[in-house]
């Protein structure tokens, strides 16, 4: 017994030595388990350099094990990325001299490459020490295939470019201009990739004439270049078109467009501040093509300065405010589209396109303003000598601003005013059709709101006859003399008109004036489009 008991007693000494020893000896073989390729003077001897292209990362940084792992390859690949981009360079410019136009107008732009390349083929080996929670990666990219792929890559990515090329074409020659645009725009998408893959052949094996001559393309950015042009030179045939063209051109200049914020202007006529049915759909149809944060006028429009569009830009948050002038030819009208900063100081944005008059009577569109002759010939039936400088003492707007006001069928308008004094204010309205009706006759603007935002009391809706019309505004320190008004029905609504011709109401206000130096007598005016 006595026997036995010390030999289970050695024995249990030599298992508990065994349990001692073991762990040793484990964490002795995990601390000499790092695979050779860790090892950066081994690491060449393993990965020929010249069969092969390595990057080496490692990592210790993520809250888990395969995070690390993760942030150890791509850390290994961009390393490789790089060993590309620095080879290339120290290449690119012997190849240069023997190559043609064709590519070297690729290697120049492939100089300029960043670090971050597509690669594929790649094949990455990572290890983890999980005693030093550290994980390593290798990326390795056999030279020989990484040429072959990227020759191929090349080849089909050459015959993409021709098809589309041909699809462009076709889409031109039948008028259909924005689809033809976006079968351009996709060969230009794929000029980097091919630059991308070239950049990786000639690194992985080949010379640049060597690689161009696997091709039979000659397609460069040029000849896409061409076809853009006719795009933009072809003759309008829609207003859609123009609309098209428009925000392209524009679109192509704003920095960043999905985060423009901007205010839609007017589109006036020639040098007045009317609009016609055809700038309304230039306006309708170009906010909907140009893909950038479109801002709306916000209630109570109320101007700090004299700048009255950038002042509501402003308030509604927009950066950038857009306008137009249509400017008309004999055969055509000029849409020129400026895009100006609301807040900061910059340089405009614009575009222009022609439309062809024949295009826009066919669509059943006017691009005058109704009764255009008749607001040429008459200026609110006012002598040019009787027009008192506009503005002085007075300033006139609504709740859409100043210029270029638009209002539809049904849609209300509200007035303010500002005034450098007490007073009477009188707005009278000339219609569409020539008629004139008294919107207020003497309201009273007292000592206490001089040189303040007012709102006049009444809301007015948009309403038969439409067209191009005028508020006139006239402000006087004394009350105007009474208005001769007669009823009268005009397109199913009823009015009160003048009597007398403007020049008669304003003959009998300048004759106060006269009487009593002492009268002062100002006047301003805004245009207002009304449409069904």
């Amino acid at each position: 017994m006595i026997k036995y008991f010390f030999t289970l007693r050695t024995h249990y000494r030599l298992l508990l030595l065994l349990l001692l020893y073991l762990p040793a000896q484990i964490v002795n073989s995990a601390g000499k388990s790092l695979p050779d390729w860790t090892n950066s003077e081994l690491r060449g001897s393993i990965f020929k350099e010249s069969e092969y292209l390595t990057g080496f990362g490692s990592s210790a940084l993520g809250d888990t094990q395969d995070d690390r792992i993760q942030n150890a390859t791509d850390n290994a690949r961009k390393v490789l990325s790089r060993r590309i981009v620095v080879n290339l360079e120290s290449s690119t410019r012997t190849h240069i001299a023997e190559v043609n136009g064709q590519i070297e107008e690729l290697t120049e732009i492939q100089i300029k490459s960043n670090s971050d390349l597509s690669l594929v083929g790649v094949e990455v080996k990572t290890h983890y020490d999980s005693k030093k929670k550290r994980a390593y990666a290798i990326a390795i990219m056999n030279r020989r295939n990484a040429h072959d792929y990227s020759i191929k890559r090349v080849k089909n990515l050459r015959k993409e470019i021709d098809e589309q090329l041909e699809l462009g074409d076709r889409l031109l020659d039948q008028g259909k201009r924005m689809e033809a645009m976006a079968a351009f725009q996709r060969c230009y998408n794929r000029f980097p990739q091919i630059e991308e893959a070239l950049l990786i052949a000639e690194v992985t094996g080949g010379a640049g004439a060597e690689i161009i001559g696997t091709t039979k393309s000659n397609v460069t950015r040029s000849n896409i270049d061409s076809r853009v042009s006719r795009i933009w030179d072809a003759p309008v045939t829609s207003i859609s078109d123009a609309a098209d063209i428009l925000a392209k051109r524009l679109e192509t200049q704003f920095p960043e467009p999905k985060n423009v914020s901007c205010l839609m202007g007017p589109f006036y006529y020639e040098g007045t501040k009317f609009s016609s049915d055809f700038s309304e759909r230039m306006r309708v149809y170009l906010r909907a093509k140009l893909r950038i944060d479109w801002r709306e006028t916000v209630g109570n429009y109320n101007p700090k300065s004299n700048d009255k569009r950038r002042d509501q830009a402003r308030q509604c948050g927009a950066d950038w405010v857009l306008e137009a002038r249509l400017l008309p030819s004999p055969d055509a009208i000029k849409i020129l589209i400026m895009a100006y900063p609301a807040i900061k100081a910059g340089t405009p944005i614009t575009a222009e396109v022609d439309v062809p008059k024949d295009v826009i009577k066919k669509e059943g569109l006017n691009a005058e303003p109704v009764r255009y002759a008749d607001l040429l010939s008459v200026s609110l039936g006012l002598a040019e000598n009787e027009l008192i400088p506009e503005g002085k003492g007075l300033e006139l707007w609504t709740d859409q601003g100043s210029e270029g006001v638009v209002v539809h069928k049904g849609e209300k308008i509200r007035f303010y005013v500002r005034t450098s004094n007490s007073g009477y204010l009188r707005l009278i309205y000339r219609l569409s059709n020539g008629e004139r009706t008294p919107l207020y006759t003497n309201y009273f603007i007292s000592e206490a709101q001089a040189n303040k935002v007012i709102t006049l009391p009444d809301e007015f809706e948009c309403c038969p006859p439409y067209g191009n019309e005028i508020v006139l505004a006239l402000f006087s320190s004394e009350q105007f003399p009474h208005l001769n008004l007669k009823s009268k029905i005009i397109d199913g609504e009823e009015y009160e008109i003048l009597v007398e011709t403007l020049t008669e109401i304003t003959t009998k206000t300048r004759g106060l004036k006269k009487a009593k130096k002492n009268i002062e007598v100002f006047d301003t005016r805004i245009s207002i489009t009304t449409m069904d």
